[in-house]
């Protein structure tokens, strides 16, 4: 169900799902996984190109794989590093995030390249 809530210039719109998503994969360098690397996960907006909430974060595991649950329905950018502690928006756009698109009860998989800043 979507509902939009508006007045002045600033509408909030809601998505509600009976059943939240997941996102996981694994996080590589070159041909070795990233063990350890922090990999920060952010509500987006497209049209807007802004933040839409808190970021997350999960670190890779000893296989390089991490896991995000309990998402809403929406875009996402995601990234991973060693890089940052927590990355402003221009930060995360610097990394060229992948952006993934959570559906109510979603399980999505995405692999992601390690960032470092050359």
């Amino acid at each position: 169900n979507e509902i939009t809530v508006g007045g002045g210039y600033n509408p909030v719109f809601f998505t509600l799902a009976s059943a939240p998503g997941t996102l996981h994969g694994t996080v590589t360098s070159g041909q070795d996984v990233a063990v350890g690397a922090m990999v920060f996960l952010e509500p987006w907006d497209m049209a807007q190109h802004k933040r839409l909430g808190d970021l997350r974060t999960a670190r890779a595991d000893v296989r390089g794989q991490y896991q995000f649950r309990g998402l809403a329905p929406g875009d996402y950018r995601v990234m991973a590093t060693f890089e940052y502690q927590m990355p402003d928006e221009a930060e995360m756009d610097r990394a060229e995030p992948r952006v993934v698109k959570a559906e109510a009860g979603s399980d999505l998989t995405q692999n992601l390249d390690l960032f470092v800043i050359r």
